[in-house]
């Protein structure tokens, strides 16, 4: 296969790797590490991932991360290793419009979501869910990025609510729950789960009433299965999007 690239996103929590196929935009293999030191396994995570797609070795690599300092280390990588490799930024030649105050400030994971989106569905009125660390729900109007809304993902804030306080444990996501709950514990998990499904419910029906036509919704993000039943509207799940989304960044920078 000719037309292969490798996308590398690096985020809060986990850093995430995968062999694209560009001529069906399409995740032929991936894998997941943390994001602590994620530079050590990179090369080698590559190599296996070559292996089992039988892609070429020298497919354009891509980069983004949310971490600035991670950035630099696997940029720096491939360098010593005399490897290629692009780093995702904005740039006025995309091929959407960024209506943001300062697109340079604008996460590049968040714009590799709109270009998957506009490529895949061009034209369309697009939703943009990324559950994570942090929990963003952006929105892509024919072509052009609007903007969003950013909150804490719920790791984020089961791990809140036990550091800034005496008395709340520090609990799992997993486990029972129920509303009204009975236990500290349900009673955190309920809060969390119906609160952050409740906000991003809100969200999207405030950008239904904004646009005219239907809009399309899709999500990915490590954190959508624990919300996924909290969520009252449709919307297609896309766990490789915000690598698919990496891999366009080549041909605009």
């Amino acid at each position: 296969m000719n037309k292969a690239r490798v996308s590398i996103d690096i985020g809060n929590t986990r850093t995430h790797i995968g062999i694209i196929d560009m001529e069906e935009l399409k995740c032929l293999s991936r894998v997941d590490i943390s994001s602590k030191d994620p530079q050590e396994q990179i090369l080698q995570c590559i190599d296996k991932l070559h292996r089992k797609s039988g892609t070429p070795v020298d497919s354009t690599v891509v980069i983004s991360s949310v971490i600035e300092s991670s950035m630099k280390k696997a940029m720096a990588l491939f360098e010593k290793e005399k490897k290629s490799a692009k780093q995702a930024r904005y740039t006025d030649k995309l091929p959407i419009k960024i209506d943001y105050n300062n697109p340079a400030q604008l996460g590049t994971d968040r714009i590799a979501n709109a270009l998957f989106a506009h490529f895949r569905f061009p034209g369309e009125i697009v939703a943009l869910i990324s559950a994570g660390t942090a929990l963003t729900a952006d929105l892509l109007c024919e072509g052009k990025f609007l903007g969003g809304a950013i909150l804490a993902g719920p790791a984020m804030q089961f791990q809140t609510l036990h550091k800034g306080t005496d008395a709340l444990p520090e609990i799992k996501a997993e486990g029972n729950y129920r509303l009204p709950g009975n236990s500290t514990e349900e009673c955190i998990r309920a809060g969390v789960l119906y609160g952050t499904g409740g906000a991003i419910n809100s969200i999207i029906h405030r950008y239904e009433k904004m646009v005219p036509g239907n809009i399309r919704v899709l999500a990915t993000g490590g954190a959508l299965p624990l919300i996924a039943d909290f969520l009252d509207f449709q919307y297609s799940a896309i766990p490789d999007m915000t690598l698919l989304g990496l891999s366009l960044f080549a041909d605009f920078l």
